[in-house]
């Protein structure tokens, strides 16, 4: 908890790369160099994570109060609870999207068995190699999104979403069209029965081509005071994720768990895209096309 606020804290002040360091760089690059040298059982891997965490965790508070801008010290503290009912629907969009991820696999597991759990796992997570730009690209836009959308400049705001989609679409087909091509040997890292996951991790690809022609638009809808709207569409599409899983899964196994599964991110993120548009007058997607606000 605490290095993930210190990385929005550090985001929202323009400061992305010191808010991304401690967590996603260097407590991975401490387990790393741990493995030949300190994990020989479950219990030292955990004190090894543990103290990665840790380490990190105190870089991150060196960072962060690098970063403070020196007229916050001279102000005097307020207290103010007025946005506590505005975070409600962050804890939905937080929680359903955890959902969506866990859940597919929590739900394969209940109605199949292990071997498709372990298939379609893998090709989720090789699948999510695609949204790797994704990911960088939204650290960096999200405070920009809000700062340009705070001073009423939506032509900047369009120009910013558009070049972020291009951008995320450029890198992301090349990467899907890798996994697509040779996907078999990409999975054999996880081990040889794995290749059977190639056209689960097919179908996977395909759809995260969609999630990135869509942009940042989640952050669109965050950052401009969407996040209810965002919330009802998230909700909405888990369930159907969920229950397609639950249709297809039993018939056609692992495969058909992909599809529900790359069916229901672009149904979330053609949705999240529409309402964008119609409502919000900004056009987050990679296609050359804008409605006027309502």
């Amino acid at each position: 908890a605490g290095l993930k606020f210190n990385q929005v804290v550090m985001q929202g002040m323009n400061r992305v790369a010191f808010g991304y360091l401690p967590d996603y760089v260097l407590r991975p690059a401490l387990l790393i160099l741990a493995i030949p040298f300190l994990i020989t059982d479950p219990i030292s891997a955990m004190g090894a994570h543990v103290s990665a965490a840790v380490i990190a965790l105190a870089v991150s508070f060196v960072l962060f109060w690098r970063v403070l801008p020196p007229e916050l010290f001279d102000t005097q503290a307020q207290v103010d609870h007025s946005w506590l009912p505005g975070a409600f629907p962050f804890m939905l969009i937080s929680g359903f999207s955890l959902i969506n991820i866990r859940g597919g696999t929590a739900l394969v597991g209940m109605i199949s068995d292990m071997e498709t759990v372990a298939l379609y796992g893998a090709s989720v997570r090789v699948g999510g190699l695609i949204a790797l730009t994704l990911a960088a690209v939204s650290a960096v836009a999200a405070p920009r999104i809000a700062a340009l959308f705070a001073s009423g400049d939506m032509d900047s705001l369009q120009r910013l979403v558009a070049r972020s989609a291009r951008g995320i679409t450029v890198i992301a087909v090349p990467v899907a069209a890798f996994l697509i091509v040779f996907g078999r040997r990409v999975l054999t890292l996880y081990g040889p029965g794995f290749v059977e996951a190639h056209p689960a991790l097919i179908v996977i690809s395909l759809g995260q081509i969609i999630n990135a022609a869509t942009g940042v638009v989640g952050w669109v809808m965050i950052m401009t005071g969407h996040e209810w709207a965002m919330a009802k569409i998230l909700i909405a599409t888990v369930l159907a994720h969920l229950v397609l899983i639950g249709i297809l899964t039993p018939f056609f196994g692992v495969t058909g768990a992909a599809v529900a599964t790359a069916f229901a991110n672009v149904l979330l993120n053609i949705s999240l895209a529409v309402y964008s548009i119609s409502r919000i007058g900004i056009n987050p997607t990679i296609l050359p096309f804008k409605l006027s606000r309502s």
